[in-house]
């Protein structure tokens, strides 16, 4: 996972914590003191850390502060298992989870400006022109796209195809729900903000908390086994870590964040289990190669979606050393071309290719390991474009970027590969700002193609998929993991 998709709903660049100030303007004096404070100062729309009443923080920290999507949690008993109550309702979900993504953007029309002295000479009342909007022509899908529609099945995909679709529809649709993880009560199953949990070859089950920058490992059970990291600079901790993966061998990578207060891309660190427990394997630093999120092949080959302005790529492959390719948005400023390149991966272990989807536009590309662009597929019916502005400062001439999240909107959460191997699901989170709710779409494609089809709003958010089912999160009344299992394992079809 990474900043840009903070709670798999959508979420902002780190700039946007500076646009109030940016916004306001009214002279060099206060630009310098929003770039001082806006590191510890709640500004509008967001939710500065919290402190607790004896200076000690709620998770425990010693300089009394959470991050700042870190909810305060009232104690009420741990609830392992379903027996001791029904899903939450799915609308009071929603609500929760518009509240958080709140606090950690703002829900107001953003401005960035390129440079810190184009900040510095932006007037007040600035009433430039609205200019280009984005996405432009250029870089609309391409006439021959793949189609992913609102029909019930994709369109022009071949019966052998379509049934091994309509199967792993079926699948996801009526999986089971065997195990609930969660609680309010302290211990291992308090979660904060979960961006990802997989189930790894043991059959444990393998959950990254961001807020306390921890891997924690349950049982199948529920039952907790053991964790490492904890937020820190050294060999076994962990900074701003937003995402793992779990590699084929079993050690685990993690994908850590800059320290830096503006954000940006740090290391990504392999651990392995040993007798004595879990111990730092390797460090992948290749910085600044960003990792917005990572996957793998079955041979431990790992790749990263994250915008390399150098290059003009989107995905990495990173091994001994790193290997670019992908072109991103189309655009002769970087400003526009970086957030507007920023996406998720998925690996798809099987065909040995990668599915890459941008995430604020209806783009998904397949790529082979060598680079090579396999297809095309674009969202055709439906899709809520995030509405895009590029602004010129009217002094300086510097290039500004601005979003109105005001409005309903579209904004890739996850891809997932299926057990068959031969379908991805895409799951795009639209907010509706008004009503405060957060609502998945989810799609799947046919991986050797790109068709897919919508296949409702009934999903909830998925955190990764394995052969016999997949774990879910959900935020109401407190933040948890389901497991779910298909009803019906047996062979998946295959072409």
């Amino acid at each position: 996972m990474n900043s840009d998709d903070h709670n798999r709903s959508g979420a902002v660049l780190f700039p946007d914590v500076i646009d109030p100030f940016i916004r306001a303007c009214p002279g060099p004096a206060l630009a310098i003191r929003a770039l001082r404070l806006v590191a510890s100062q709640p500004v509008e729309g967001i939710t500065g850390p919290e402190t607790s009443p004896n200076g000690g923080s709620p998770n425990g920290n010693r300089n009394g502060k959470t991050s700042v999507h870190m909810r305060s949690l009232v104690e009420v008993p741990k609830g392992p298992s379903l027996q001791e109550g029904g899903p939450p309702d799915r609308g009071r979900v929603r609500q929760l989870r518009m509240r958080r993504m709140k606090r950690r953007s703002p829900s107001i029309v953003c401005l960035h400006w390129v440079a810190l002295p184009a900040f510095l000479a932006c007037g007040e009342g600035d009433s430039s022109p609205p200019g280009t909007q984005h996405p432009n022509e250029e870089n609309r899908p391409p006439q021959d796209a793949a189609a992913i529609t609102r029909h019930l099945v994709p369109d022009g995909l071949p019966d052998v195809d379509l049934a091994s679709w309509e199967t792993s529809k079926r699948a996801l649709l009526a999986a089971e729900p065997v195990l609930r993880l969660g609680s309010e009560q302290p211990g291992p199953a308090l979660f904060g903000y979960v961006p990802k949990a997989a189930i790894n070859q043991d059959g444990h089950i393998v959950v990254l908390d961001e807020d306390a920058q921890e891997i924690r490992i349950f049982d199948s059970a529920g039952e907790f086994i053991e964790s490492f990291g904890g937020r820190g600079e050294g060999p076994m901790e962990l900074r701003q870590a937003n995402d793992f993966d779990l590699l084929a061998d079993g050690r685990i990578a993690i994908a850590l964040g800059s320290a830096s207060p503006v954000g940006g891309t740090g290391p990504i660190k392999v651990f392995e289990r040993s007798e004595t427990g879990w111990r730092l394997s390797e460090m992948k630093d290749f910085r600044p190669t960003p990792v917005d999120a990572l996957c793998s092949m079955a041979d431990g080959r790992l790749y990263s979606s994250g915008y390399v302005r150098e290059d003009d790529t989107i995905v990495n492959e990173i091994g001994d050393s790193v290997r670019s390719f992908g072109s991103g948005y189309v655009h002769h400023s970087s400003f526009i071309r970086r957030p507007l390149s920023r996406g998720r991966v998925a690996c798809a272990r099987d065909q040995d290719r990668i599915i890459f989807g941008f995430s604020k536009q209806p783009i998904v590309r397949s790529y082979g390991t060598d680079g090579s662009l396999l297809w095309v597929a674009a969202i055709v019916d439906d899709y809520r474009q995030l509405q895009i502005a590029e602004r010129r400062h009217p002094q300086t001439g510097a290039i500004g970027y601005r979003e109105l999240r005001s409005e309903d909107h579209d904004r890739l959460s996850n891809i997932a590969i299926l057990p068959s191997g031969d379908q991805a699901l895409l799951q795009y989170s639209r907010v509706f700002p008004e009503r405060q709710e957060i609502i998945p779409q989810s799609y799947l494609i046919d991986v050797p193609t790109g068709l897919g089809a919508f296949i409702g709003d009934s999903l909830p958010n998925l955190l990764s998929i394995q052969h016999d089912g997949y774990i879910a999160s959900f935020g109401y009344p407190f933040p948890y993991l389901e497991v779910r299992k298909f009803s019906e394992l047996g062979t998946w079809p295959t072409r």
